[in-house]
């Protein structure tokens, strides 16, 4: 009864479904929220890890009131990097609709992860309705993605044979 936090129809950006988040159903409550998380292993072995995703904020109040924030966190909650933090510069009775932004918004090479190679991290994201009753806003969630690449060298040993090695090898 917090807050909206389920996957739905609505709204997707690709396939059938996107996650929503907010008060868009939920009768709005002040001071209230709704999150959704996955845990992460990032892998030892790799060269690069990076965190794409995709939001479309919708409602009617502003930043100091309804922000939308993607937190990376450990697995007990404590906050690692605050990703993104979004929100309407105006709040008012007039629908907003962020239409759906992506990864250009955080980085235009999405978010790297690689520092937390060989941990678990948590991928949190949350809609915050931190004030009032007054006005709601929500948002949608789609195309959460973390890549992972791992560079490797081609040597060539003199033999005509073409071998691939870590890097630096």
């Amino acid at each position: 009864a917090w807050a909206d936090h389920a996957v739905v129809l609505d709204n997707p950006f690709a396939g059938s479904y996107s996650a929503l988040l907010g008060f868009k159903y939920t009768a709005q409550s002040a001071n209230r929220f709704g999150y959704m998380y996955q845990d992460v292993a990032i892998p030892t072995n790799i060269s690069r890890a990076t965190l794409y995703f995709k939001f479309r904020q919708q409602g009617y109040d502003g930043l100091q009131y309804d922000p939308f924030h993607m937190e990376i966190r450990t697995t007990s909650n404590t906050i690692l990097a605050t990703v993104l933090t979004f929100a309407f510069n105006e709040w008012n009775d007039q629908f907003k609709d962020s239409g759906w932004l992506d990864d250009d918004n955080v980085s235009p090479a999405g978010y790297n992860l690689t520092s937390y190679a060989g941990s678990t991290v948590r991928l949190y994201f949350q809609q915050d309705n931190l004030y009032d009753n007054l006005y709601r806003t929500w948002v949608f969630i789609d195309d959460v993605s973390v890549i992972y690449k791992k560079f490797v060298d081609l040597a060539v040993d003199g033999n005509g044979d073409d071998l691939f090695g870590n890097t630096g090898t």
